[in-house]
């Protein structure tokens, strides 16, 4: 039976965010397939109930949390190493559990929950030939800091997310040429890693619905009242750029042809909850 280590900087439980729906998802249906499965999570949110949630699932799990993750140097260490240094903080001790939980799991596999848990995978599980790395959902992340710098008001702050992204790109290019493939989410994503490194093995893999969510009756359309709702985490900035232009650009278009629309938005963030009427 094959086992596979999956490494994440998020637990995937409850299942309410869009990261956590996918990493919960995926961990259900390899399971399912009959993989043994070992998840690592260095989540500093994860609580004892949402471990218990998921052992059904899982072989093994470990998690991290905030008092062992190892952050090193005083405050203006960090802030200059944000500026100058390497795009992740040195966390050695989270990367030394790290090492000793792949060490005693021995799986054939190890996949990578975005960018950031390549950071602390040993260099030498990197080496290893009998143990294949999948990357999901990472080797992009840079983009996020480039469309950011586009935004940005002052020179200064333009500079840093520039130098940010310049720096996380570097070390995402160097992922794509060691993992032996790289599950993507769009065919965008298709495309921006091939831009990276034509070379790279790529798994698409989009975000799909639960069956079981659609299986309740729905009303004929005559019979439904009107509305837009909006289901996402506000503290994403695509999530709450995307509501924000609904306000502002499209809503009062509706309003101006006397098109009477509830805008409704579910999730966490800055603001769990909004209702705006027309």
């Amino acid at each position: 039976m094959s086992k596979i280590a999956i490494i994440t900087p998020i637990y995937p439980f409850p299942p309410d965010t869009g990261s956590r729906i996918r990493i919960y998802n995926i961990i259900k249906l390899l399971s399912g397939e009959g993989l043994q499965v070992f998840l690592f999570s260095f989540d500093h949110d994860s609580q004892l109930e949402s471990i218990d949630a998921l052992r059904q699932y899982l072989k093994e799990v470990r998690t991290v949390g905030a008092s062992d993750v190892g952050y090193n140097g005083s405050l203006v260490k960090r802030l200059g190493r944000k500026v100058w240094g390497i795009p992740f903080s040195p966390r050695p001790l989270l990367q030394q559990k790290l090492s000793k939980a792949l060490r005693d799991w021995k799986p054939d596999f190890i996949q990578l929950e975005k960018t950031i848990s390549a950071a602390y995978l040993p260099s030498d599980q990197f080496e290893k030939t009998d143990c294949r790395i999948i990357l999901e959902e990472g080797g992009v992340h840079h983009f996020a800091y480039e469309r950011d710098a586009c935004i940005q008001k002052t020179w200064f702050r333009k500079r840093l997310y520039r130098r940010q992204a310049n720096r996380l790109k570097a070390f995402e290019l160097d992922l794509l040429r060691r993992v032996d493939a790289v599950v993507s989410v769009s065919t965008e994503e298709v495309a921006m890693i091939r831009k990276m490194d034509r070379h790279v093995d790529i798994l698409l893999i989009p975000n799909g619905i639960d069956p079981e969510l659609i299986k309740a009756p729905v009303a004929p359309a005559g019979e439904r009242k009107m509305a837009v709702f909006f289901c996402g985490n506000l503290g994403y900035a695509p999530n709450r750029d995307a509501v924000e232009l609904y306000l502002t650009k499209i809503h009062p278009i509706l309003q101006a042809n006397e098109i009477n629309i509830d805008f409704v938005v579910a999730g966490g963030g800055q603001q769990a909850f909004i209702k705006f009427d027309g």
